[in-house]
């Protein structure tokens, strides 16, 4: 009787190891692979700190409209300037990740072509 006990102990044990280490991997993954968000939006930039980045890659210019967007997995900002530029922001960590001038359709008052623009033509 005596070794039946000592048997059903080990797997006993055996079984409660196994899942131990089973439920200590899984933990480990998820706390990996967890979205950071309660430290993300601590850290994350306002939208006039978006604003004071853009304004600070045109001097002279003003930011007229924000917006924050989701691109690949980032939070961005983007913000349009009121001399056509719009500046895209990550917005966990201010850095530029873009900034592009609006056409505005007149070609009057555009630079001279590039040899590109000739082949264009």
């Amino acid at each position: 009787m005596m070794k039946k006990i000592n048997w059903i102990g080990k797997r006993t044990i055996f079984a409660l190891l196994v899942t131990g280490i089973l439920l200590g991997g899984v933990l480990v993954g998820v706390l990996m692979n967890a979205p950071r968000s309660a430290n993300a939006q601590q850290s994350q930039l306002t939208p006039d700190e978006a604003k004071a980045a853009a304004e600070a890659v045109s001097p002279g210019a003003t930011a007229t409209d924000v917006k924050i967007e989701r691109e690949g997995g980032l939070d961005v900002y983007e913000v349009q300037l009121d001399n056509g530029m719009e500046v895209e922001i990550d917005a966990a960590t201010g850095e530029i990740l873009e900034t592009e001038l609006e056409d505005d359709g007149d070609d009057a008052n555009d630079g001279p072509d590039t040899p590109e623009d000739d082949e264009d033509d």
